[in-house]
């Protein structure tokens, strides 16, 4: 039978007198299987990265069909809200009974200043919207680092006479080689 509720009415009587008989009135609900969705961590997803360094490495968690036996489920995978520093492989799926799927999360760091970007990646099942479970994504962009530049880059000798005036200072120039982006 389709899930649904379907009605009958079994009728009892008397084999010598059918006028004496009885209607029972009968009602049958059929429930579809109900999946569950399972995530195998909840811990935030956080992502380090530097600038200039290369992009950082995809981070991934399974989601699986922990529900009944027959069950199906769909499940939709988003960011809210929507950040475009964060690319979700596969937004939606469908799994049966007992089966899992990776889903990968990349991390755009590209063109973002330093500083720590935020969002919540919703895992959700699509027939049951109270069946979900909600991760952290964090982004922290650190600046690139200065390179340091001394010049000249040679020893200071200085010569104090007791008595005598003050040396000079010798003259040092100190910068971060011109990267625009460090400080």
């Amino acid at each position: 039978l389709a899930p649904g509720t379907h009605q009958t009415v079994l009728l009892v009587y008397n084999a010598a007198d059918f006028n004496d008989r009885y209607e029972i009135p009968v009602t049958l609900k059929v429930d579809a299987p109900e999946s569950d969705l399972c995530l195998d961590s909840t811990l935030p997803m956080i992502v380090q990265y530097t600038q200039g360094n290369p992009p950082p490495a995809a981070v991934s968690r399974t989601v699986t069909n922990c529900g009944d036996p027959l069950s199906v489920l769909d499940y939709a995978v988003f960011d809210q809200p929507a950040a475009g520093w964060l690319e979700i492989g596969a937004p939606a799926g469908s799994l049966a009974a007992g089966q899992s799927a990776v889903e990968n999360f990349t991390f755009h760091p590209e063109g973002l200043a330093p500083g720590v970007y935020e969002t919540m990646v919703r895992f959700a099942n699509v027939a049951k919207p109270s069946d979900f479970v909600d991760v952290l994504a964090r982004l922290e962009i650190g600046q690139a680092p200065a390179d340091l530049m001394v010049s000249p880059a040679t020893p200071i000798a200085i010569t104090y006479f007791i008595g005598g005036p003050n040396p000079l200072a010798p003259f040092v120039t100190v910068n971060n080689g011109g990267v625009a982006a460090s400080q």
